[in-house]
């Protein structure tokens, strides 16, 4: 694995712009970027994560798993009243 650094006041606007493409987020002065390379073996067998997908959902998609419907619907209460984030507007 191969790791380069690169200061943003350090790099050109245009590679800047296309770095900021890129990640999709805007890049300031006082930010490093970092970028990480790896080989793959496009001919090993295919990782646990991506034989799961293969097989259907993984394990984590089970959340409800083992509770009562009340439960879950106390569950789902709970994540709306906190998802209620709107404001009033004057």
């Amino acid at each position: 694995m191969e790791s380069i650094t690169k200061n943003v006041r350090d790099i050109s606007p245009p590679d800047k712009l296309a770095l900021e493409h890129v990640i999709g987020q805007q890049l300031s002065e006082n930010q490093q970027v970092i970028i990480q390379i790896y080989s793959i073996d496009l001919r090993s067998e295919p990782t646990t994560t991506e034989t799961k997908s293969a097989q259907g959902l993984p394990e984590w998609c089970n959340v409800y798993a083992g509770l009562t419907d009340k439960q879950v619907e106390a569950v789902e209460q709970t994540a709306l009243q906190r998802a209620n984030l709107t404001r009033t507007t004057d």
